[in-house]
């Protein structure tokens, strides 16, 4: 199970997301970053979307092992 906090400052997740249900896909032309993600789950009955984005390559991959390699 993954948390998403909206902020640092936040105390509890906007939502939590079972990361076996969830796709990753780069998408640097999207938000103009070359390490950018969109994260992909089902919620309630729809589809959601999470973009994400740093500046440093080496955290998007460290982001990729944890979530796909969770287990």
């Amino acid at each position: 199970m993954g948390c998403f906090f909206q902020s640092k400052k936040d105390e509890k997740p906007k939502a939590e997301i079972n990361l076996d249900d969830i796709n990753i896909v780069f998408v640097p032309d999207k938000v103009s970053n070359p390490n950018a993600m969109q994260i992909t789950y089902f919620s309630k009955g729809s589809t959601r979307n999470l973009f994400v984005y740093t500046d440093d390559p080496k955290v998007k991959l460290e982001w990729v092992v944890v979530i796909t390699f969770h287990y």
